[in-house]
């Protein structure tokens, strides 16, 4: 079976992400991999399309996704460690 790859990302249209992205893609081609991207918003933003975003990370599971990378810089640049970690830690041990 197919090793599946998620990466949590906010955005794609930032250099960042891209050039990130691409190495992971082309990495993972050539180990037979599948990549699925998850784009969603920034952590705990009240606005609405934030919240709206962020519904995509409830997708994600063990039976579906076998490893999980998560872009955290881009998610959390404006919220405490503390939270950045608390998002980490409800994808460990699911």
């Amino acid at each position: 079976m197919r090793k599946k790859i998620g990466i949590i990302v906010n955005y794609l249209y930032e250099n960042y992400q891209l050039k990130v992205l691409n190495g992971i893609y082309n990495t993972a081609k050539r180990l037979n991999t599948d990549i699925f991207v998850f784009v969603g918003g920034n952590l705990y933003q009240e606005d609405i399309e934030n919240k709206q975003r962020n519904k995509i990370y409830k997708l994600i599971s063990e039976e579906n996704i076998h490893g999980l990378i998560i872009m955290g810089l881009v998610l959390g640049y404006n919220i405490s460690k503390s939270k950045v970690l608390d998002f980490y830690n409800q994808y460990i041990n699911q």
